[in-house]
């Protein structure tokens, strides 16, 4: 029994066939960089979703970071 595709499923398709047109037209060289580029964005983006949260703000992470500090030597 076939599982019918998501609106999801059908627009990472298309994304997915336009950017190997688009690698295609390029040279070899080019490409594979393009691809590796692609390739660390896409952990990127797997890595934030799959924490549940966007990039965390670098203040934030300065202010727990100074916390942490202020309680070792306290």
């Amino acid at each position: 029994m076939a599982k019918k595709k998501t609106d999801l499923d059908k627009a990472v398709e298309r994304a997915a066939r336009l950017i190997q047109a688009q690698l295609d037209t390029l040279p070899v060289e080019l490409a594979k960089k393009k691809v590796k580029e692609l390739q660390e964005i896409a952990a990127k983006a797997y890595r934030s979703a799959k924490t549940g949260r966007a990039r965390p703000s670098r203040r934030t992470a300065a202010i727990r970071l100074s916390n942490r500090s202020r309680a070792k030597t306290a």
